[in-house]
């Protein structure tokens, strides 16, 4: 297994390049710890509300998977849910597009034309069974 490289001070071509080797890089100082803490209760405070109106509606618990789902939320295994986020804050925060080593990374890695298509977040609920091994879409590269 390839650790995470920490990318503090190198260049988006470099944290590119550390990225495609390694699948993830890593921002010691990236965000603000308060930004992030705000978010994080954003978003629980979102799942609560979701899985409420989806047990009102159900009359019970979401199933496993994208066909007993829903739009804005899939239960992918045992205590482990994918919730859509709208592009509204926290998500559309200037400190995200104005973050000086963040996305200069993010369009070295994507290219200077990519856009958001959207966005949410994975929540794993306290006590979730360990995930399987799986991928989150089809191979990038043949090799």
């Amino acid at each position: 297994m390839v650790s995470m490289p920490v990318v503090d001070g190198f260049t988006p071509g470099h944290i590119s390049e550390l990225f495609y080797q390694s699948g993830a890089v890593h921002f010691r100082d990236g965000l603000p710890n308060t930004w992030i803490t705000s978010t994080r209760d954003l978003m629980l405070q979102r799942f609560e509300q979701l899985s409420a109106r989806v047990r009102a509606a159900l009359g019970g618990e979401l199933g496993l998977g994208k066909e007993a789902g829903y739009a804005e939320l899939v239960q992918r295994s045992p205590e482990r849910y994918d919730m859509a986020c709208e592009w509204e804050p926290p998500f559309s925060d200037q400190i995200l597009a104005d973050h000086e080593g963040l996305m200069p990374a993010v369009r070295a890695i994507l290219g200077e034309d990519c856009q958001v298509m959207l966005q949410g977040a994975v929540i794993a609920l306290p006590n979730a069974p360990e995930q399987l091994w799986h991928i989150d879409g089809t191979h990038l590269f043949r090799s």
